[in-house]
C-alpha cells in the first residue's frame, strides 16, 4: 500500500569461510568474514567488510544491491579482526561503529546509549566472547522476521551442535556462550561469521 514504510531488507553480500590450505611452508589457513548490507529507510548500513584482498568482489556485490561504497551510511565492524574490517578505506562516507567508537569524517567519540539504535528497525548490541568487544546487530520486521548478523559469536550454522568449532577461538567461552543464548533468544535468522545465513530452529 502507498504511504507505508517498506520493511528493512537484508542481504548477504558475502558469504564468509575458513578454509585449511597446504602451502610450502606448511599447512595455513585463508578465511573472510561474512559482509552484510541492510536497507533501512533512507540508511544503507554495512555490517562488516571483508577481507583486505576482496575489495572487488565486495564493489561488486554492493553493484548488485544498486549500491557503490560511497552510499553506504553506516559501517559496523562486529570485530576488529582483519578479515572483518579489511576494507574500511573504502567507506569514508560512512558512519563508522566499531566496539564503543563512532568515527564520521576522521573524527571520533565513544558511543552514546542513544546511539546504538540506527533506527527504529536495526539496533547494535555488545555480545563479547569471541574477542572482548564484539558488536551484534539486530534488523526487525524483515521478511525473514528478527534477523541477527552476529559476527563470530556465531562461525556457521554447524556451531549450534558442536561447540569446538567456536569455541577454539573464543577469548572467553562462557562470555560467548552467554552472548549466543542472547542471539537466540530473539533470532528467526542469523548470518554467521563464517557461512551462509540460517534459521536457527532448523539446526537445533
Amino acid at each position: 500500500m502507498s504511504g507505508e514504510e517498506k520493511s528493512p531488507a537484508v542481504s548477504q553480500l558475502i558469504v564468509g569461510y575458513v578454509r585449511e590450505e597446504e602451502t610450502t611452508e606448511g599447512g595455513r589457513c585463508r578465511a573472510s568474514g561474512s559482509v552484510s548490507l541492510i536497507k533501512s529507510g533512507p540508511n544503507n548500513i554495512l555490517v562488516d567488510c571483508g577481507d583486505p584482498w576482496n575489495d572487488a568482489e565486495l564493489i561488486y556485490a554492493l553493484q548488485t544491491e544498486d549500491c557503490k561504497p560511497e552510499d553506504v551510511t553506516h559501517l559496523i565492524v562486529t570485530h576488529g579482526h582483519s578479515d572483518h574490517c579489511g576494507n574500511l578505506a573504502l567507506f569514508k562516507n560512512a558512519a563508522i561503529i566499531m566496539d564503543e567508537d563512532l568515527a564520521v569524517g576522521g573524527y571520533y567519540r565513544k558511543m552514546e546509549n542513544a546511539d546504538w539504535k540506527i533506527d527504529e528497525s536495526v539496533e547494535i548490541q555488545k555480545t563479547p566472547g569471541h574477542t572482548t568487544h564484539d558488536l551484534s546487530v539486530i534488523v526487525r520486521n524483515t521478511n525473514f522476521g528478527t534477523v541477527v548478523i552476529a559476527g563470530d559469536i556465531f562461525e556457521s550454522a554447524e556451531d549450534l551442535k558442536d561447540d569446538s568449532v567456536w569455541s577454539a577461538n573464543s577469548v572467553n567461552v562462557e562470555e560467548q556462550r552467554r552472548s549466543r543464548r542472547r542471539i537466540l533468544d530473539v533470532a528467526d535468522y542469523i548470518i554467521p561469521g563464517h557461512g551462509p545465513g540460517f534459521r536457527p530452529k532448523d539446526h537445533l
